[in-house]
């Protein structure tokens, strides 16, 4: 790394650790030839535990908005009952199930 980083020498790291200088552009010329793969392998690690969050929030938020529809659909319901039942039922005072359900269903 210090190689690639222009901190050292060639000649000075395979003096320090006691390498051939052919030795050393071996294991070079593997390195850039294998680096873009031991990266591109990160990288993919990297976008896989994103992938994976993403996926695990949209889920979270899937059951959210249905949670949210349901009680939407609850509260419309219970909204339309409650309008039909203090206009229709309480004015006209029905005197039975059967005469109100006749008026109501037209």
């Amino acid at each position: 790394m210090q190689y690639l980083k222009d901190i050292k020498t060639q000649a000075e790291l395979c003096r320090e650790n006691n390498i051939n200088a052919n030795l050393f552009n071996k294991w070079l010329s593997q390195f850039n030839k294998d680096a873009v793969i031991i990266f591109e392998k990160n990288q993919e690690k990297e976008y896989q535990k994103k992938l994976e969050k993403l996926q695990n929030i949209i889920g979270k938020q899937t059951i959210e908005i249905d949670f949210l529809k349901r009680g939407l659909q609850n509260s419309i319901a219970e909204s339309f009952f409650k309008t039909l039942k203090y206009n229709e039922v309480y004015l006209n005072e029905y005197e039975s199930f059967e005469q109100a359900f006749s008026n109501i269903c037209i």
